[in-house]
């Protein structure tokens, strides 16, 4: 399904990806990196069965970050590719489809100034390549956000200094083997993020951590700022865990830190089976509840036709209250000023509901 609807939006776009112009007052570069960690080893393996594979063999861990940021100069910088030409092989797609342009620019040059970093984490099975509205929209409001493919978690991971992909590893059926994978993705994901960290301080020069995440990577994002000694400044969980543990549950629904400044933006779907209780709350923890939203609304798969079902809010609109909700979030803990929630004065403002203490 995802193959033919990108075929389709390359037959319609004249090779440009039909999300919203993005609306911060800087222009976007993006830098890839594969960073090496030597003292962890791969739990899984996998043979590469074609060139555009990598190879996974009992080999040290690798972790696949695409960082996006303010960017100084622009003019002379290639506008980035959506899809690697490794991804696409893996998703059966013609060479013309690596043509599809994002809005950032490859490796231009970064804004000499300082600003705060923001770690992001992909759902389950699902690259952060496939988050890019999101993310431009995010760095171009001043920050730099440093975006995670986890390894066997976040679908088909590219690593950029060896051209090829590690595929997503099949999913057990029964509830009870899927919450003890992904107990063990999220501890590697804990690893990748406090490995990139050292990293990325000698790479960027930032001001201040948040760490934001969907589905799998939003509990994984809330479980790195809970452990102890762990400095974040704040958090963003999209959709990610069930508290009351009807669904898939592991650690990170929501944070036992009540000191952490935390935002969940919960989906339509997920009021009911993640009831969150006042007496958890702390002073700067808020829950937004979206109507008319999907689960995968928080990705790009939003303005992929056919993927989230018709009576849903348009990609646009639903775009623009996540973004706004979040950016409000992040300004006022990046200040330490009160949080302005978004007000837009029409319809979209009866479309989410906060929660707060």
């Amino acid at each position: 399904m995802l193959r033919y609807l990108l075929l389709l939006l390359l037959v319609q776009s004249s090779f440009a990806v039909p999300f919203p112009k993005i609306q911060g007052q800087y222009e976007v570069g993006l830098k890839h990196y594969t960073f090496k960690d030597f003292s962890r080893r791969e739990d899984f393996k996998h043979q590469a069965r074609n060139s555009f594979e990598c190879n996974v063999s009992g080999s040290y861990r690798s972790i696949a970050v695409d960082v996006y940021y303010p960017a100084s100069q622009t003019i002379g910088f290639a506008k980035s590719s959506y899809l690697p030409q490794a991804v696409a092989k893996l998703f059966g797609l013609p060479d013309d489809v690596t043509r599809m342009e994002k809005q950032s620019f490859l490796n231009a040059t970064p804004l000499n100034e300082k600003f705060p970093l923001i770690f992001f984490s992909p759902g389950l099975g699902i690259s952060s390549l496939f988050y890019t509205a999101l993310l431009e929209e995010v760095a171009s409001h001043g920050y730099i956000v440093a975006a995670f493919s986890h390894p066997f978690m976040s679908g088909n991971v590219y690593l950029s200094d060896s051209q090829c992909a590690i595929p997503m590893i099949d999913l057990p059926t029964e509830r009870e083997e899927l919450v003890v994978l992904l107990d063990k993705l999220i501890s590697k994901n804990l690893g990748d993020f406090e490995f990139v960290r050292k990293k990325l301080a000698s790479l960027f020069n930032y001001s201040k951590l948040f760490v934001m995440g969907h589905s799998g990577g939003g509990m994984s994002a809330t479980m790195y700022c809970d452990k102890p000694f762990t400095k974040c400044d704040g958090v963003v969980n999209l959709d990610g865990g069930d508290f009351t543990g009807i669904g898939v549950e592991v650690p990170g629904a929501w944070p036992k830190k009540k000191s952490t400044s935390y935002l969940k933006i919960h989906s339509a779907s997920f009021p009911d089976i993640d009831k969150i209780p006042g007496s958890e709350f702390g002073n700067k923890q808020y829950l937004v509840d979206v109507d008319k939203i999907d689960h995968q609304t928080f990705s790009d798969k939003a303005f992929f036709p056919g993927l989230i079902p018709g009576d849903y809010l348009a990609p646009d609109d639903s775009h623009f209250i996540i973004v706004s909700n979040v950016l409000s979030f992040l300004k006022a803990q990046n200040t330490g000023n009160p949080v302005r929630w978004p007000h837009f004065g029409d319809y979209r403002d009866e479309l989410f509901h906060l929660k707060k203490p």
